[in-house]
């Protein structure tokens, strides 16, 4: 979609087909609730909370975008990704969705990944190599 207005007419014109055993609506947008769940993209297409829940007709909503597992109602959630992709997702459990819509459940399957780390700023001012390399290493060890 070009614009956000584009976006919202879209999600406002969608309705679930009834003769449809389930029916699934998968987005890649960021939400506007009293978090806002953003990744700071260049033409970010942002939906707010309230559009989202007037679709709850359907059985589940699949939002992607944002990189970590959120739910947002027991039918709207986001799986998150299934790697980091900056320092800012260092902390977040990686994953994806398992759903099961005939008995209604949602889990998060956790997976291992690669470790993100986010280390304290090494104050450099007046030390040699050896000593910016003693302090790196005192901070990574173990790691």
């Amino acid at each position: 979609m070009p614009a956000e207005e584009d976006l919202l007419e879209a999600f406002s014109s969608l309705k679930p087909n009834p003769k449809a055993k389930y029916n699934l609506l998968v987005s890649h947008v960021g939400v506007t609730a009293d978090v806002q769940y953003r990744m700071g993209a260049f033409n970010e297409l942002m939906v707010p909370y309230g559009a989202l829940k007037s679709l709850e007709d359907f059985d589940y909503i699949a939002l992607g975008h944002y990189h970590r597992n959120i739910k947002l109602s027991e039918k709207i959630y986001y799986s998150g990704s299934t790697e980091r992709f900056s320092f800012r997702e260092a902390g977040y459990a990686k994953g994806f969705m398992e759903i099961d819509l005939e008995a209604g459940k949602c889990d998060f399957i956790p997976i291992n990944v690669r470790e993100m780390v986010v280390f304290d700023p090494i104050k450099s001012e007046g030390l040699d190599k050896n000593e910016i390399e003693e302090k790196v290493e005192e901070q990574t060890r173990g790691r």
